[in-house]
């Protein structure tokens, strides 16, 4: 008997600590969840690196359609653009998906959509361009004394780029 008055009271002590953890069961929960869902990757990982002068093809024809214009603005002189570029032109191609099931596996496929350039050669079929995201923009022109000049740059790079006037740098170039 002695035997079952200890198992009692053990079950006693056990029920008592279930009924306490009873009452922090939802903070605990929600706490592992929390846990959990910070262990999950979400894709954030790149990290915003400095500012580079990026040039591509499109980074220097605009620089270079800017300098011309820019050279035709009264009082500005010659001029020098740089632009930075925080992502370049990319494209997206158009696809082909193809399934299979027999009946225990699914197989996909992914092809890119080619047309025949009449050369013999192939080219793929763009779904849609995504052009450049500019970063930056430093103006050097002969005319960066006057006020004026200087707005009027600012405003016209600021029109072609789509950046903001606290983006876009404009200084005197030395003669």
């Amino acid at each position: 008997m002695d035997r079952n008055v200890k198992n009692d009271e053990q079950r006693k002590w056990l029920l008592g600590k279930l009924k306490k953890l009873e009452a922090v069961k939802y903070p605990l929960l929600v706490l592992l969840l929390g846990a959990g869902l910070l262990l999950i990757p979400w894709g954030g990982g790149n990290t915003e690196q400095a500012a580079k002068p990026v040039q591509t093809e499109e980074t220097v024809d605009l620089a270079a359609e800017l300098e011309a214009l820019l050279t035709q603005l009264e009082g500005a002189g010659e001029v020098r653009v740089l632009l930075t570029v925080a992502e370049g032109v990319s494209h997206t191609y158009q696809t082909d998906l193809q399934t299979s099931a027999d009946g225990t596996t699914t197989e996909r496929q992914e092809e890119t959509v080619l047309v025949s350039d009449g050369a013999g050669g192939e080219t793929p079929i763009t779904r849609t361009t995504t052009y450049p995201t500019y970063q930056g923009a430093v103006v050097l022109c002969q005319g960066a004394d006057s006020a004026a000049v200087r707005l009027d740059i600012v405003k016209a790079v600021s029109s072609l780029t789509g950046l903001g006037s606290d983006r876009i740098t404009v200084m005197k170039m030395k003669r």
